[in-house]
């Protein structure tokens, strides 16, 4: 019996207390999608020059999006890309966040 007792009081604060990283957290911010709005320019840019180019040169997408695989398979090509053509590509939101993708 008193070794049951103890064994409740040992399992009485680690509950109480073990309990709380079990949810989550508040007081981060929200939320906030931002897979939409993104242009891409397929070849690689001049980073200084990058603001000069015409809105022409950019292509309206959403995310996740892989310009690779618009492209037929072929055998002459590595297997490192899924036989898929590789290169460098940009992307920009509106508010010129600039990622470059291999």
């Amino acid at each position: 019996m008193l070794r049951i007792v103890k064994h409740i009081i040992l399992l009485i604060p680690i509950f109480l207390f073990g309990s709380r990283s079990l949810f989550a957290q508040l007081g981060f911010g929200s939320s906030e999608k931002i897979n939409g709005d993104w242009q891409f320019h397929l070849g690689d840019l001049d980073i200084t020059k990058i603001n000069t180019l015409s809105s022409s040169a950019w292509r309206s997408v959403q995310l996740p999006y892989d310009w690779s695989v618009k492209y037929p398979l072929s055998p002459n090509l590595a297997s490192a890309t899924g036989y898929l053509p590789g290169g460098i590509g940009w992307y920009q939101k509106n508010d010129h966040s600039y990622r470059r993708s291999r």
